[in-house]
């Protein structure tokens, strides 16, 4: 029994170095080690592991709110600790949770948690969730670039409002494509833009704010009082809908209605919350989740195909994406026949080859992702020429700790063009006339080699 006891603590400790190295990675440097998927996995194998042992060890994901603070920062204490949400992928927990009463659902949206500090009506601070939702870190000369931020509101006395910060789908595709090195998900742009010490940079990813909760009590009876309060001062409010005297029909008819795929925010699931604010705060919280609310993860449905290939691009700062190719797959009411790899450590893991038999799925009912190979059969290698120029590709490890390749080559054709379209960009230069195709014919030519030929192009 001892040595049993003795192998579930170091597997447990083990599950924590892993996810505390991934929150790291993910909150600090915006540069996930491993996919939401996995991570859910592991921290779900760690929860069981503590119930069943009865075993807590210090330090454990379960038992805090993840979050990391730049050093670069000012940090700032909460007010009130910004704790996270019980999870569950079960309908039947909701409505047990739910237990009948008025209830809200709304999303939850998929950015950088932040609360916003007003005083005599004008915004004083904002506050990033940071360490363990007690110290987080100061933004507020990024979030005053945000879009639509209200950097005045018509209360005097002091009132501190949480939210998320978000990016939309469609200024996400834009402004990655602007980007030397781009992001994976609209939840790491956000949050790496949000955090940037350059606030002008900052104000030029249309980066916006979504008010989900009333910080400061009001003395309101209702989380529907505060949500229109919270939208009568200014502030773009998640989208919700209230559900009384919460059922099961009720609750299943109201999440139906929630369809991710048409959303124009990426979002990672949807929240419950109790109506009665009174009844709610009853309820207490952990150290973890409060216990007036719960959120609801979608299940992952895993389709079998075949793996095909990989594909590969070079980004404008040299850095080669990974993509990987596979039959066609009808998921969610689309076809899909690709999934991003992210980084080389994850291409590693999944030991790919032609024909293996994958499982894919799309991570929160959008994003095509690879969950596992059941063939295993690595026989396709890791890249080691430039898909462009032909020279040789390194290894190199970025701030976040993955593992990445670059293509050193200073004159690749595929790195110029793109740095030659982020030059003649609309933010930019504004140069019209010179698409990413026209360039491309140009460097291929040998018309264009440096940004002076580019300028001497312009006046002719």
């Amino acid at each position: 029994m001892k040595a049993n006891q003795k192998k579930i603590t170091e597997e447990m400790r083990k599950l924590i170095t892993e996810l505390t190295e991934a929150d790291t990675a993910y909150y600090k440097h915006d540069d996930p080690l491993m996919t939401d998927r996995e991570y859910d996995r592991k921290l779900d194998q760690l929860r069981s592991m503590e119930e069943e042992s009865g075993i807590i060890l210090s330090g454990s994901p379960t038992q805090k709110v993840s979050g990391e603070i730049l050093e670069e920062l000012v940090s700032v204490r909460h007010t009130k600790p910004m704790l996270s949400a019980d999870k569950t992928k079960s309908i039947e927990e909701l409505v047990k949770f739910a237990d009948g009463r008025d209830v809200v659902l709304s999303w939850k949206m998929d950015g950088l948690t932040l609360v916003l500090r007003y005083e005599d009506g004008a915004l004083q601070q904002a506050i990033t969730r940071g360490r363990e939702g007690i110290i987080g870190e100061d933004v507020t000369h990024t979030v005053r670039k945000f879009d639509n931020v209200p950097l005045a509101i018509p209360v005097k006395e002091p009132i501190e409002v949480r939210g998320e910060g978000i990016i939309s789908w469609e200024n996400f595709e834009k402004i990655n494509l602007s980007l030397e090195e781009p992001y994976g998900h609209p939840r790491n742009l956000a949050s790496g833009s949000t955090r940037k010490l350059n606030a002008a940079e900052a104000g030029k990813r249309h980066l916006e704010f979504a008010a989900f909760e009333l910080v400061t009590d009001r003395q309101m009876d209702t989380k529907t009082e505060q949500l229109a309060f919270m939208e009568q001062l200014g502030f773009l409010v998640v989208p919700y809908v209230r559900i009384p005297s919460a059922d099961d029909a009720k609750i299943r008819q109201a999440v139906a209605s929630m369809k991710p795929e048409q959303f124009a925010y990426p979002v990672d699931g949807l929240i419950l919350e109790q109506d009665d604010i009174a009844y709610g705060k009853s309820l207490g919280s952990t150290g973890h989740h409060e216990n007036r609310l719960m959120a609801l993860k979608w299940e992952d449905e895993l389709y079998k195909t075949k793996f095909l290939g990989l594909e590969t691009a070079v980004t404008r700062n040299g850095m080669v994406s990974l993509t990987g190719i596979f039959e066609p797959i009808e998921i969610g009411g689309t076809e899909v026949s690709r999934a991003y790899l992210h980084n080389l450590d994850i291409f590693e893991k999944l030991s790919l080859g032609q024909g293996d038999t994958i499982q894919v799925y799309k991570a929160n009912m959008i994003i095509p992702q690879i969950a596992e190979n059941q063939t295993k059969s690595g026989t396709v290698n890791v890249p080691s020429v430039c898909p462009c120029c032909g020279g040789s590709l390194q290894v190199h490890k970025t701030s976040g700790g993955t593992r990445q390749l670059f293509c050193e080559n200073p004159n690749c054709a595929a790195k110029l063009v793109r740095k030659f379209v982020h030059f003649c960009d609309k933010t930019r230069m504004d140069i019209e006339g010179l698409s990413e195709k026209t360039l491309a014919k140009f460097i291929g030519m040998g018309w264009i080699r440096n940004f002076g030929d580019l300028y001497t192009l312009e006046q002719h």
